[in-house]
């Protein structure tokens, strides 16, 4: 009789966890700013992959673009929250220690995500699907790959979705070409985080990549056995999208952390931009002229 108690209340945990896992809920955190040609595709992919809420940190300038103009019925329905974060300079880490110190006690799974990143979810229905897998079980943090992709020789914006403009893994045109950061995928059960870059907080956590494999906690990881593997989860990243857009939004937007501003003239150069795309004397043109209208308007 008592092993059948022991057994029935194996089960019943069982069932109970199960149950609880399957009804996780997960939060997208990102700091924003000039981001409204895009704001809406991105909020589009995160829905229909099934996260249930989406804080952006506004960074805007003060009387700079609104995306209330955009994207109000999202904020009205209540799947966006809008945090005012306008005027504020390299606030992008405490952007995402406030969400995720504000919100842990209502959310399971934080995803600290740029609004140019986009969660591929190869193999899995949708997020809860993908968190809830039990290779997962035991880690505090998932660890995403970046994986690149190019301007598919494109010059100009246009208003297609950027997953239909960028087809072209960056790995896939050059050769040789390796991106070894990560984005993170939270647990909320942590005490507060710390963050020093971007891409994962600092402290000792049980961490994973996309595979459930055990690795180091850092931005920057050479052994990862998810690099560069489109048949498991990972992020698009369309860093650059065209050369209009990259000289003309990057240069004017600016970055929200103090890497970005330290390295600001080496990251809009043309060298880091052909680096990534495909090289053509139109593109080099444009890049010369945008260059030239942002340095001189600072005059």
């Amino acid at each position: 009789m008592k092993k059948f108690y022991i057994i029935f209340l194996f089960i019943l945990f069982s069932k109970i966890y199960f149950f609880i896992t399957l009804n996780s809920k997960i939060i997208l955190c990102t700091i924003a700013k000039m981001e409204n040609l895009y704001i809406r595709e991105f909020i589009e992919h995160y829905k229909l992959i099934g996260v249930d809420k989406i804080i952006i940190f506004d960074n805007n300038n003060k009387d700079g673009e609104r995306f209330e103009d955009v994207i109000n019925d999202y904020i009205n329905n209540d799947f966006v929250n809008i945090i005012n974060y306008r005027d504020c300079k390299m606030c992008q880490y405490h952007s995402y220690e406030e969400c995720y110190n504000k919100f842990k006690n209502k959310y399971d799974w934080f995803l600290f995500f740029d609004v140019d990143e986009y969660l591929i979810l190869p193999n899995y229905k949708n997020i809860h699907d993908f968190v809830n897998d039990n290779r997962f079980n035991k880690f505090d943090i998932i660890h995403v790959n970046w994986i690149f992709f190019d301007d598919n020789d494109l010059i100009y914006y246009d208003n297609r979705p950027l997953q239909k403009r960028f087809i072209r893994p960056r790995h896939f045109i050059k050769k040789n070409y390796k991106n070894y950061l990560i984005k993170s995928i939270i647990r909320s059960r942590l005490s507060k985080l710390k963050f020093t870059n971007s891409h994962t907080p600092k402290g000792k956590y049980k961490v994973c990549d996309v595979t459930g494999k055990k690795v180091r906690n850092v931005p920057v990881l050479k052994d990862n056995p998810a690099q560069l593997n489109l048949n498991v989860p990972y992020l698009k990243h369309f860093n650059c999208k065209t050369v209009e857009e990259f000289f003309n939004n990057k240069m004017n937007r600016g970055f929200p952390d103090e890497f970005g501003v330290k390295d600001f003239k080496k990251k809009m150069s043309k060298d880091y931009f052909f680096y990534e795309n495909n090289w053509n004397s139109i593109k080099e043109f444009i890049a010369d002229l945008l260059i030239f209208k942002y340095y001189n308007k600072k005059k």
